[in-house]
């Protein structure tokens, strides 16, 4: 799955807004935090998810 490019509006209201209580965001950071969840998405497979709902109880068959 690619992920559109993020929305430069979006981005800097929500870095303005971390600045304001106090959580610096960093080049680095958002970098560590892109690669993350790349690697996230990159173990949520199928087959993965089947067993997670099994596991949890829910009929991967149906969807429910």
């Amino acid at each position: 799955m690619v992920m559109p490019p993020p929305d430069p509006h979006i981005h800097g209201d929500t870095v303005a807004q971390l600045a304001a209580v106090g959580i610096p965001v960093t080049d680095e950071g958002l970098e560590r935090a892109r690669r993350r969840l790349a690697e996230a998405r990159e173990r949520r497979t199928p087959e993965r998810l089947i067993a997670v709902r099994r596991q949890l109880g829910l009929d991967s068959s149906t969807g429910t």
